[in-house]
C-alpha cells in the first residue's frame, strides 16, 4: 500500500540527474555508493537507503518529497497527516531489510567468503604437500594464526556484523564498537552510521585478503630458511597483517564519518585500494626475501634458554662465517655440540675468554661432541652449503 513506484522514482531521478550535468559516476562519488548502484535505481532494479534520501535530494535540488513521489510539486498544496504519514511510510520501507532480501545477501556473501575459504585451504594443503615432498619436517605454526584471524573476523564482517549502528553512536563520539562476544576499539576514529557500512565491507574485503595472501610467503620462509622463519618473518608478517587491517579502516573511517552526502573524490579513494593492492605484494616479498642467500643473519635462527646458554640453528642451506658469544652457567659445565649434515661442510670453534681454542672441528659429519665450557666463550661457525642444523647446548 505504501510501496514507492520505482519506475517513476528512477526515471525521475535519471531526469534530474542529467538535468543537473551528472554523470551516474559523478553522482554515485557524491553518495559514496558505486557507480552500479546508481544505474539501478534509474532502472528500477533496486531503491537507495533511507539513509540517502536527503542527500540525494539536496544534490538534486528537489525535496525529498518530490523525490519519493517521482514528480515535480511546484504548486502542490500542503501535505495534510494523511499524506505525511503516508509518505513517511514510504520512505521506511526503504530500509526495511526484508527476509527475502536478507537471504540473497546472505547467499551472495556466502559464495564470495565461502569461495575464498576453499582457496585458501587449498593453498595450505598445497603448500603442505610440498613441504612433505621435499623431506622438510618445519611447519608454519604461525600461518594457522594468521589464517584463524582471517577466518573469524570474516565470518564476523561477512555474516553476524549489524548493518546499522544504535542511533547514540550518531549523537556521542564513540570509538568502540560491542556486539556480543565482539569489541572492536580504534582510538580516534568515532563509528556512526555514515562510516559503519564502508568500515564493514572494507573489513570484509581484508578478512579474505589476509586469508588468500598469508600462505604463500609462509611456506617459502618454511621451504627456504626454516628457523630463521620462526624467529623473523613471523613478526613481520603480523605486523603486515595488522598494518593492512587498521590504516584502510581508519581512512574509511575518516572519509565517510562526517555523513554530510559528500562523497569522495577519486583521488581520496586511490590509498584504500593501493592499501589492499600492495599489502599482499608486500607481505609475499617478505616470504620471497628468505630465498636469496643473502648471509647466515637470513639464514639463522638463534634459540636462548635460561640465560643465552644454548645456541641453536636449523635451515635448509647455510653460507657464510657467523660469531656468537654464549654464557654457560658458572663453573665448568658439560656441554654437547649438535651437528646434522645432509649436505655442505659445517667447522665449529670455541675459544675462552682468554682466547684459547676449546674445541675445534672441520668439516664436522652428522654426530654429537662433547666439550666442556665455563664463563664467557666465544663460538666461530662456519658454514659452506651446508644444509642441516646445530646446537650447542647443556648436556
Amino acid at each position: 500500500m505504501f510501496e514507492i513506484d520505482k519506475k517513476k522514482f528512477g526515471e525521475f531521478l535519471a531526469e534530474r540527474r542529467k538535468a543537473k550535468g551528472y554523470t551516474q559516476k559523478e553522482l554515485a562519488d557524491k553518495l559514496y555508493v558505486s557507480d552500479k548502484a546508481v544505474s539501478k535505481w534509474e532502472r528500477a532494479l533496486s531503491m537507495p537507503d533511507i539513509s540517502l534520501l536527503m542527500p540525494l535530494a539536496e544534490i538534486l535540488d528537489v525535496s525529498v518529497t518530490e523525490l519519493l513521489e517521482g514528480r515535480r510539486l511546484e504548486d502542490a498544496p500542503k501535505l495534510d497527516a494523511g499524506q505525511v504519514e503516508s509518505l513517511v511510510k514510504k520512505a521506511l520501507s526503504l530500509s526495511e531489510d526484508s527476509p527475502e532480501r536478507k537471504r540473497e545477501r546472505m547467499k551472495k556473501h556466502a559464495g564470495i567468503f565461502g569461495g575464498c575459504t576453499l582457496l585458501a585451504l587449498l593453498e595450505l594443503l598445497t603448500g603442505l604437500w610440498i613441504l612433505r615432498r621435499l623431506g622438510n619436517a618445519f611447519f608454519p605454526v604461525y600461518l594457522f594464526v594468521l589464517e584463524g584471524l582471517g577466518f573469524g573476523f570474516g565470518v564476523y564482517f561477512w555474516f553476524l556484523a549489524p548493518r546499522k549502528l544504535p542511533d547514540y553512536y550518531d549523537e556521542n563520539r564513540i570509538s568502540s564498537v560491542r556486539d556480543g562476544l565482539f569489541s572492536m576499539n580504534f582510538p580516534g576514529l568515532y563509528f556512526n552510521n555514515s562510516n559503519w557500512m564502508p568500515i564493514v565491507k572494507t573489513l570484509r574485503v581484508w578478512s579474505v585478503a589476509a586469508m588468500l595472501s598469508a600462505p604463500v610467503p609462509c611456506f617459502i620462509c618454511a621451504l627456504a630458511s626454516g628457523a630463521w622463519w620462526s624467529f623473523g618473518v613471523q613478526n613481520a608478517l603480523f605486523f603486515c597483517f595488522l598494518l593492512g587491517m587498521f590504516v584502510p579502516v581508519y581512512i574509511v573511517g575518516r572519509k565517510y564519518g562526517g555523513g554530510k552526502g559528500e562523497g569522495p573524490s577519486k583521488a581520496k579513494r586511490r590509498p584504500v585500494l593501493l592499501l589492499f593492492l600492495l599489502l599482499p605484494v608486500f607481505v609475499a616479498g617478505i616470504g620471497i626475501l628468505g630465498t636469496f642467500p643473502s648471509g647466515s643473519a637470513v639464514r639463522v635462527g638463534y634459540v636462548s634458554n635460561d640465560g643465552l646458554r644454548e645456541w641453536s640453528a636449523r635451515y635448509r642451506r647455510l653460507d657464510g662465517t657467523m660469531e656468537k658469544r654464549i654464557y654457560p652457567a658458572s663453573g665448568v659445565g658439560d656441554y654437547v655440540i649438535e651437528v646434522t649434515t645432509e649436505a655442505g661442510a659445517l667447522s665449529v670453534e670455541i675459544r675462552d675468554s682468554s682466547g684459547s681454542v676449546i674445541f675445534n672441528g672441520e668439516e664436522l659429519p652428522t654426530g654429537v661432541y662433547p666439550v666442556k665450557l665455563s664463563g664467557k666463550v666465544q663460538v666461530r661457525v662456519a658454514a659452506d652449503s651446508h644444509k642441516g642444523s646445530f646446537a650447542i647446548r647443556p648436556r
